[in-house]
């Protein structure tokens, strides 16, 4: 079920929210990785519409940088198929993407 127009969070609340994701992984060879993502504002609004727009921007700008310009391809999740231009975007946008201290 849609909302009607205007009937969203307010501005205040986008703009006052946050979030911080954990992630860990295991390597082929049982190594154990870790990594965080985090930014300002509401995840379901401003996160979302900045992974949106940033993606669509390192598509169109950085196409010939993409891991995907060497001929692979598939189906691929963002982090795989955008490579380091889509998360070098992100950065500069004013996310944080490390690895925990």
């Amino acid at each position: 079920l849609a909302l009607k127009p205007g009937s969203g969070p307010s501005q205040a609340t986008m703009d006052g929210g946050s979030f911080r994701c954990e992630l860990v992984g295991t390597t082929a060879t049982g190594k154990q990785v870790r990594g965080r993502i985090s930014d300002s504002g509401d995840p379901g609004n401003r996160a979302t519409t900045k992974f949106v727009c940033e993606a669509a921007l390192t598509l169109v700008r950085d196409h010939d940088q993409l891991p995907t310009a060497a001929g692979t391809g598939g189906v691929m999740t963002p982090a795989s198929g955008l490579g380091a231009p889509y998360a070098t975007r992100l950065r500069a946008a004013g996310m944080v993407l490390a690895a925990p201290t």
